[in-house]
This record gives C-alpha cells, structure tokens and sequence, in this order.
C-alpha cells in the first residue's frame, strides 16, 4: 500500500502547488508570470495522474525506487516553494506599497530639505533625476536631455572643469563622489549645490552606474559665509587694535589696516587717502595691489573728482556697484588705470576734521553688503582711534624726545643736585666734562666735584639758593674731574622741582679752551702790534738799503776790478742784501702774506741758506742738493725762510752738537700715495737731526702756534714754515722716535714751464735807453734809484707821491716826449700810491709799462702785479744788477750784457 500513497502524495503536492499558483495570479502586477507557473504545474501533475492511472489500467506495480522518492521531494519543494514565492510577492506588494507611500514622503522631504537624487545609466548614457533636483537646476523636465554633458552645461563655467576631473577620478578610482561646486539656473541665477555619488560596476570591472544625492546648499553657504565674514570682520578689527595697542607706528599701522580690510573682504585693491592741507587732494599714504610707485605718491581730487572726494561730501559710506555706469561722481583715473568695477568706502574720522578716506575696490562685479561696509566701518575707526591717540603720542614723545635730545645733545654739561648735594640727574655732557659716566656721577655729590679751594663759595651759594635766598647765578669756578685735574668751567645755576622736591639745576660748561683763546687772542694782539711795528721799521729800514746798497754798487764801479776795495764792497752789497732777505722774513713772520713767486733752482741756494742758519752753531751741515733737481716757482725769500727755520729747530734739537742732514731729491706724487697732494712733479727736502727726537704726545701739535718744548725755542719757526708751505701748495710732515732723531720733509710743486731764471752770472750788467719817471715818497731812495737808472743808461724824472707822478707823466706824454716807463713806490703816507696813480695813468694811457716796487715784499700786489696793471715788480732795496735786468725785460732795447760790474 506504501507505494501507491507515495505516487499519490506527490501527485497531490503538484496540483495543491498550481493551485496555489492560480491563488497568486489575482495580484495585479504578477498575474502572467504567476499564471504560467500555475499553468507549468496544473501540466506537471496531470501528466502524473495520467501515469498513474495509466499504471492501474494495465495492472501494473507502482514503483517505489529512487526516481519516485526524487519526484515526492520535488513535488514538496515545488509545493514550499510556490508557496515561499507567493508570501514573498505578497510582501513585495506590501513593500511597494510601503514604498510609494515613502516615495511621497521621500519626495516632500527632499522639497523641504532642498535635496534631491539622481542616478546615472553610464553605458546608456542617461540621467534621471528626482523632482527636486529639477526644482533646484531650475529647470523642467522637457529642458534638461538626461545626458552628461546636459548636466555640465548647468555647472557655473568656473567649476565646469573641476566637476568634470572629479566625476572622471570617481570612475577610475572608484572612490567616493563628494564635491562642492555652483550650478547657473535658466535666469542666470547661481545655486550652490553639495552632490555625492557611488559608482557600480558591472562584471569585467567596468563603471556602468552611478548615483547620488543633490543638495542644494546656497543659503546655508551664504549664512555660513556671513558668519565666516562676520568672524574675520571681528578678528580683523581685534588684530588692527592689538597693533595699534603695541605702539606699532603709524605708516606701519596704515599698511596692516589695508592689509586686513583686502584679507577680509577679498578685494584686490585696499587704500587709505590723506586728505592734505587746504581740502582740495588726497595722497595715498598706504594701500595694496596697487601699480608700483604709487603708494605715497599718488594724488586723488577731493570734491565730485573721485570716489573719495565724494565720501567726504557726503559723509556716509559710498558703495559702488559698476564704475562704469557710476553717475553721482567722477570716477578719478587711479580706479579706472586699475580696471575697478566695484567697490566702497568710508571716512576716517580725526579729531579735527576727517583724516581721510578708507577704500577697498575690486575688478570683479560685486554687489556690497551692510556686513561689508560695517566691516570696512570697523576697520576705519580702529584706525581712526589708532591715528589720534598715535598722534597725540607722537606729540607727547616729541616734546620729551626734543627735551631729551636737547639736554643730551647740548653743548654744556647739566645736572640737577637735590637737598642734601647729591646728582640727581646728569646729561652725557656733563659725563664728558668731568670724566665720569652718567651712572657714576649719580653716586657722587657737590663735594665730590668741587675743587679743594671752590668748595666753601660752592657750597654757600648751594645752601642759599635751596633756602630761596639771592645768590650769583653765574660765575666762574674749578672742578675737580675723575682723574684729579683741575678744570676751570663757567656755572649758571638756578633754583627747580625734580620729582616733586627742592632741587638745583646747574648748567655748567669747560672754559679752559676759551681761557686758553683768550691768551691767544692776547698774544695774536700782541703780535700784530709786533707786526704793525715791524712793517714800519722794514719799510723805513729797505729805504735806508736801497741808498746804501745803491752807493756800494755805484762805488764800485769807480775801484780797479782786481784791487782789495772791489771784494770789499761785493762783501758789502751780499751783506745788505742778506738784510734785506731779514727784512722781508720779518714781515712774513709778523704778518704773513701772499707768496711773491719766480722761477729759481733751490739746489743753487741750499747751501747758503743752511749755512746762514748755522752760523755761529757748533752744528755741522751735510748738505746733498740731488742731481738735476727740478725748479720751483717759489717766493725765494720765503722758502729761505722755511729752511732756516727747520735747519734752526733740527740744530736747537742736538743742544750737545751733531750733524744735521739737509737731502735734496725730485718726487713723482701719484694719486695712490697717503700725501695730501694733487698727483705731479714736487722738489722734497728732507731734514735729518740727531737729536732726542719728540714725544708721540707732542707729535700733533708741534705746527701750532707758540707751543715749544726748547727752551731756547719761540713756537714760532716751525709754525711759520708750515703756513709758508702750504701757501705755495706745497706740504710738510714730520717723523720722529724718542731716541732717535727727527725728520722734517717738506714737499714743493716744480716747475713745468720754461726756466725764466737767467742763466748768467751775478757778473752780467744789463745797460739800456729811454725815459724812467721814479715815484717815491723817501728822497734817499729816489736819489739812489736816478744814480743806478743814470749808471745804466737811462734817463730819471721823479715825483714825490703818485698825484704828482700823474701830473708829471701826463705833460710828457702832452709834449711829445713821454716816459718809457714807470717805477712807483706802492706805500705813500698821506698821499696817493702807486696802485691808484698807475690806474690814473693807465687811463691816459693804456700801453703804460710800469714796475711796482715796495719795502712791504708780502704786499698782495707784489705777488699778483699783473692783476693789478702792472708790466713788473721790483723789492727795495733794489741793486743795480737787478734794475737793469727788470727794466731790458720790460722795454726790450739796450747792449747785450757784459761782464763790466759787480752788480
């Protein structure tokens, strides 16, 4: 019985299975699918009852094998799983139910929550999109094409580009699609969206779907933005007043304030404009993103002429959307070089009146906010505050830095003394005059100052003025500096407050340098009466030489050339001229003066010279005048004078005797060389004594005036040969070593021209003819002078002042027989010189030859006659010889010349 009922079970499995089957096909959605599995199962089982019956017909067994215990268990499961299948359906009707209803709410909610979601078919190519999606790109459903490019047509142009390499790396890395960009809707609005997508791919690894959400997130940017502006406006404002609060100067604080407000803001351009005196411009003092070169330079107009002349005038913020159409104002050409299209400002308040005008400009469209200008305003009065108490700072530190400066910096030393003596204050010139510090003076008191024998009239004064009573304001006293010397210096002391208390200012300065001027000033007094006593004395003592040096040279002419009384008298004229060559550095000692230059050779007079200063010394002289020593253009006299002086000092030097080294050698300055001369050819002498040599201390000042460490010495001699040298551009320095002698070089510029020195012998006479007018006021003088002109061949007038010598030179030359020439005398006590009669006589005629000769060799017309009109010059007292020499030079004409006097 088994068998059968096991054929029959399964039989009724199938037909419970396709009936349950037609039980499902009533649902809507899967009435085919679930009538073609009812119909594939009502076959199945009736093709099993056929077999069945058929087995029974024909009396045959009913198997019970394998294949029948397969076909029960199959019929079980066709049964479970039809059932399975149908609970399964009837569920997903259930859920889909469920899920139209989300669907709705999903929709509701993603309008509410401005998000939407999307899914992209990537091998197809297609988009769908969620209603509110749609609503966020602006657009409806028979606008957008569902394709990729479609939906990067609505992305901002700026962000294309990024969205397209964002979706791209999505695709080939498979990472997650997260990206913030802009979209532009159909009326041109801008949207920010925040999108995220997944990407699915297909069996061989391929992209073949995304999907994700939109949303749009435009107004909580905009809040977030506000609020991130908001922050930044805040710290901007905080950081600016920190600045300000550092005591960060004021250029550096206009810089960090338009560095903030362009930060802050996000503009190109930031400035602050400076309103200048009298209203009409603005100079901008500070900014950013300006062309270079402009920043403390540029002028903007005031008034309508400009953006920030109209933010005066209107004493409100002025927001700019488009420069370009801007009406209200002028836009000046410092926005438009600049290609501002939009922008704002605000006045900077002062105390007095606006400071100026705050901007920030941008090239962009951009529309400004209250937020923005309130920011702007913040910043404006940061800076604002900053600038006034900056200045009143400024003010404040300038009048105590003026103060300080002035007590620092000022010549006198100042200190203040309280009740009981001590320093309450020193200023650095006080520290320098007593030898102290500052800080070390603080510590000292009046007694520590005062000298010894001072100090009771100090302190009395002190101890009166503190009490209020009447004492010296000003006088003279000593101190006593750090290192125990004894200073003379001048108080001016006067009662004051010092932190509340009674105190004493002193104001006091070192005297010694005047005292010391004073002396000198005494002694220059006294010199220039020396001076003005030796002039006369030299003047009236070369018109006594010049009759005697006269008388000798005409004596001798009339004396046999080889007898005794010749030498005798050539011993005489070398001896007055010698008195001459005294006088003449009597004058340049006592007065100075202009060199009276000519051309001559030094080496010819070195030894003369030497040997003259050494006469009567028990100094040897070893004298090298170098070969073929260049010539100088020098005042003969002078130079003679500098010799002297040094060869004097070296032998004062060597008290015991010694030898003293005169070399003479020619010296090529270049431009490389620690000499204080112009590059060129120079004569050196060099002076070497033996003696002990000079103290470093004393090395610097032994060309002063007056100072001497000889008792013998004046001061004098080395001071004169320093001016003599440098007067004819020349230099002279000294080296010296304690032990070891001195040497004194002197450096003289050469000769480039031509040696005018007549290469003759002091035997050669010149003889010539004409017509002399003499002027002198010394009748000696002119009587020697007509006697050597007569000698010579030439014929003398004479005039005793020069009114006279006009007089007389302008009848000869009304009478046909003028003068050849003029010699005039340019000193004349109480009537006209030679300078002003040969200026007369230059006026009736112009061709005048003249010749000035004087006593006074430093005369200044002596050394530039030229200058002065006239042809040459000639120094009393005047020898034959050298009268007939400047006389053929001057007029040209007479014998040749001869050896037939001595002078």
């Amino acid at each position: 019985m088994i068998p059968p009922i096991v054929f029959l079970l399964s039989i009724t499995l199938q037909l419970s299975a396709a009936v349950y089957a037609f039980r499902l096909a009533g649902a809507p959605k899967q009435k085919t699918a679930w009538m073609l599995i009812a119909l594939a199962l009502a076959l199945m089982a009736g093709r099993r009852v056929m077999t069945f019956a058929s087995m029974i017909l024909a009396g045959a067994e009913i198997p019970f094998d394998a294949p029948e215990i397969v076909a029960l268990a199959v019929s079980g499961l066709m049964l479970a799983g039809v059932i399975r299948m149908g609970s399964y359906f009837q569920s997903v009707v259930s859920t889909e139910e469920a899920m139209r209803k989300r669907e709705e709410i999903l929709s509701t909610g993603q309008r509410i929550a401005h998000m939407g979601s999307w899914e992209w078919n990537i091998e197809k190519d297609e988009i769908v999109w969620s209603e509110e999606i749609y609503r966020i790109f602006g657009l409806s459903r028979d606008r957008f094409d569902g394709t990729y490019e479609g939906f990067l047509a609505c992305v901002h142009a700026e962000d294309r580009e990024f969205v397209r390499r964002e979706v791209t790396a999505a695709l080939l890395e498979g990472k997650l699609f997260s990206i913030d960009y802009r979209i532009v809707q159909p009326d041109k609005a801008e949207r920010r969206i925040f999108a995220q997508g997944e990407v699915s791919r297909g069996a061989n690894g391929k992209p073949v779907r995304m999907a994700g959400t939109v949303l749009d997130i435009t107004e909580r940017r905009q809040a977030e933005e506000g609020l991130k502006a908001r922050a930044r406006q805040q710290r901007a404002a905080a950081e600016l007043g920190r600045a300000a609060l550092r005591g960060m100067d004021l250029p550096s604080l206009m810089n960090e304030a338009v560095s903030l407000a362009a930060r802050t803001l996000d503009v190109e351009y930031a400035k602050v404009l400076e309103l200048l005196p009298g209203g009409d411009s603005l100079k901008l003092v500070a900014g950013v993103g300006w062309k270079p070169g402009l920043v403390g330079h540029a002028l903007v107009p005031a008034g309508k002429d400009s953006q920030a002349g109209y933010t005066l005038l209107s004493d409100e913020p002025v927001i700019v959307e488009d420069l370009r159409t801007e009406s209200r104002f002028s836009g000046p050409l410092l926005l438009h070089d600049h290609g501002v299209i939009s922008g704002m400002s605000v006045i900077i308040g002062g105390a007095d009146g606006a400071f100026g005008v705050f901007g920030v400009h941008t090239r962009r469209h951009r529309v400004f906010t209250e937020d923005d200008v309130h920011s702007l305003e913040t910043i404006a009065n940061v800076l604002a505050d900053a600038i006034r108490q900056q200045r009143t700072q400024y003010s404040l530190r300038e009048g105590e830095e003026n103060f300080r400066m002035l007590v620092e910096n000022a010549n006198d030393g100042i200190m203040i003394a309280g009740s009981r003596g001590t320093h309450l204050f020193a200023n650095r010139r006080a520290a320098e005059i007593t030898g102290y510090t500052t800080d070390e003076l603080l510590k000292t008191t009046i007694k520590d100052l005062a000298h010894p024998d001072e100090l009771p009239k100090i302190m009395e004064r002190f101890v009166m003025r503190m009490a209020k009573q009447d004492a010296p304001r000003q006088y003279e006293t000593m101190i006593r500096r750090k290192n125990g010397e004894s200073l003379p210096i001048e108080i001016t002391a006067s009662r004051t407050t010092w932190k509340g208390q009674p105190a004493v200012i002193v104001v006091f300065r070192d005297i010694a340098e005047r005292l010391r001027l004073e002396e000198e000033r005494l002694k220059t007094s006294k010199l220039e009466s020396l001076g003005t006593l030796a002039g006369g004395i030299a003047h009236d003592f070369n018109n006594i030489l010049t009759g005697v040096l006269a008388n000798v040279s005409l004596a001798n002419l009339h004396v046999p050339a080889d007898g005794k009384a010749r030498h005798l008298l050539a011993q005489a004229e070398k001896a007055t001229l010698r008195a001459r060559d005294l006088t003449h550095q009597l004058l340049t000692f006592a007065r100075g003066g202009v060199p009276v230059k000519k051309v001559f050779s030094i080496a010819k007079r070195l030894e003369e010279w030497v040997t003259f200063a050494l006469r009567g010394s028990g100094t040897k002289a070893e004298i090298d005048p170098g070969n073929d020593l260049w010539v100088v253009e020098a005042d003969e006299g002078q130079i003679s004078q500098v010799i002297q002086n040094v060869v004097i000092n070296a032998d004062q030097a060597m008290p015991n005797g010694g030898t003293v080294r005169i070399r003479a050698s020619n010296a090529l300055i270049g431009s490389g060389t620690d000499l204080p001369l112009a590059p060129g050819k120079y004569v050196r002498l060099c002076v070497v004594d033996e003696g002990i040599g000079i103290p470093p201390e004393h090395l610097p000042r032994i060309f002063d005036p007056y100072f001497t460490t000889k008792q013998r010495g004046s001061g004098l001699g080395l001071a004169t040969a320093f001016s003599i040298v440098r007067n004819h551009e020349g230099h002279i320095r000294v080296e010296s070593a304690l032990g070891s002698g001195t040497t004194i070089e002197i450096y003289l510029p050469a000769w480039d021209g031509p040696l005018t020195e007549t290469p003759c012998s002091e035997e050669t006479l010149y003889k010539g003819s004409g017509r002399i007018l003499v002027m002198d006021d010394e009748e000696a003088v002119r009587e020697s002078a007509g006697e050597i002109l007569r000698h010579i061949g030439y014929d003398a007038s004479f005039a005793r002042d020069g009114a006279e010598a006009v007089d007389l030179y302008r009848r000869a030359r009304e009478s046909g027989a003028p003068f050849d020439a003029v010699i005039v005398d340019l000193t004349v006590p109480g009537g006209m010189g030679g300078k002003e009669a040969v200026q007369q006589i230059a006026a009736v005629d112009p061709g005048v030859k003249a010749v000035v000769s004087s006593g006074y060799a430093n005369d200044p017309v002596m050394a530039d006659y030229g200058a002065h009109g006239f042809s040459a010059v000639i120094t009393k007292p005047y020898a034959t010889r050298e009268m007939g020499k400047v006389l053929r030079n001057l007029l040209g004409n007479g014998s040749e010349p001869g050896p037939s006097s001595n002078l």
